[in-house]
């Protein structure tokens, strides 16, 4: 009885507007961006692009770290050891014992270092983790070099959908 019963509006000024199908709503929210569409659209030209400047990112990252200086780069490592618990909490006092360290080094000589010994290691670790928190200015400017790039490797014959 019910299934018979059509529903209709009683009175409206507006015109009907037909419900869009969950399908072409699915459709439009699944549009695709950031490096996935730059990928679909430019193909390996922007993967190559993107590494390129991740290959040239680290090693820039590496050098700015190891700018700062072996006093600094531990004494950051310290703070980021007292988060999870295991650094020195009297700072002054790591700060004179790294000095003396850096001018006992210095007096020395040493030029060989294992990884394991002395900040090389935190310092490749600062610069890999500031290399990661770089992505925010990585990914744009992947899109902003991709086009052009894949220009270019369409002028030098390699076949990249322009």
């Amino acid at each position: 009885m019910f299934s018979r019963l059509v529903f209709r509006r009683a009175s409206s000024t507006a015109p009907h507007i037909p419900m869009p199908s969950p399908r072409a709503s699915t459709k439009a929210s699944a549009k695709v961006s950031g490096i996935k569409a730059l990928t679909q659209r430019y193909g390996k030209a922007a993967i190559v692009v993107y590494a390129g400047l991740c290959i040239l990112d680290l090693p820039l990252c590496f050098m700015a770290v190891r700018q700062l200086g072996e006093v600094r780069t531990a004494l950051l490592l310290n703070k980021a050891k007292l988060l999870i618990g295991r650094g020195e909490s009297d700072e002054d006092a790591l700060h004179a014992r790294l000095e003396q360290h850096v001018a006992n080094e210095n007096a020395n000589e040493m030029t060989t270092r294992s990884w394991n010994e002395g900040p090389l290691l935190g310092q490749l670790l600062m610069a890999y983790a500031l290399h990661k928190a770089l992505i925010v200015a990585r990914l744009p400017l992947t899109a902003a070099i991709t086009p052009r790039a894949a220009r270019v490797l369409c002028r030098l014959g390699l076949h990249v959908p322009v």
